[in-house]
């Protein structure tokens, strides 16, 4: 958006957040990590577990208890959700 990345989205093991929260995690280890957590329903089915510091944004979605997907970036463009 205008030249900047503003928003990145992982789906695959490999990526870490600065905590070592990475796709395959148990929900649990998000919760005991990041304190403060949001929750939402999210398109899947499952829950997002948003973790907020001044406009930035870490989106934990979780299916069965586990961490599937990992966004992150500056709100507005962290928070909404992609229909396919």
């Amino acid at each position: 958006h205008d030249g900047k990345l503003r928003y990145v989205d992982v789906a695959r093991k490999g990526f870490k957040t600065r905590r070592g929260v990475e796709v395959g995690d148990r929900a649990r280890k998000v919760r005991r990590l990041y304190k403060r957590l949001n929750s939402r329903r999210n398109l899947g089915g499952g829950r997002d577990l948003i973790w907020r510091r001044g406009k930035g944004r870490l989106i934990f979605s979780l299916a069965q208890g586990r961490v599937y997907r990992i966004a992150g970036g500056r709100a507005p463009w962290a928070l909404w959700m992609e229909c396919v």
